[in-house]
């Protein structure tokens, strides 16, 4: 699976378990630390947690291609929990905190080219 590929899925599951407003960023042409970061935004901690053991169950404990997150953080507070897939990097955000940080602004292309947004209900 490509790096791509694993930033769509992530996508996926953090809508499975209602957060919304998710994008994935492409920033392969602006960092050399990921290729993606798939950021979406949580109502509350409760969401944000449930959403991040969702990702990380999924990924670690029922993929057999061996996917870790090599670092977390900010699982215990929920507030801004990220989760770090190597050539793919998690943010969930609580509402204010998303609003605060605004990602697409600091990582989008002036035109927009390099996000891709999910329809989330």
């Amino acid at each position: 699976m490509d790096s791509k590929e694993l930033a769509k899925l992530i996508a996926e599951m953090l809508a499975e378990k209602h957060v919304t407003n998710i994008v994935t960023i492409d920033v392969t042409a602006k960092t050399a630390i990921t290729n993606y970061y798939v950021v979406g935004t949580a109502r509350n901690a409760t969401v944000a947690k449930t959403a991040s053991e969702y990702v990380q169950d999924k990924l670690e404990g029922e993929n057999k291609d061996g996917i870790f997150a090599s670092a977390k953080e900010g699982e215990r507070e929920g507030r801004w929990i990220v989760l770090d897939y190597g050539l793919v990097i998690v943010h969930i955000f609580h509402t204010d905190l998303r609003d605060f940080y605004d990602f697409e602004k600091l990582w989008a292309e002036p035109d927009g080219s390099n996000v891709e947004r999910y329809m989330t209900v």
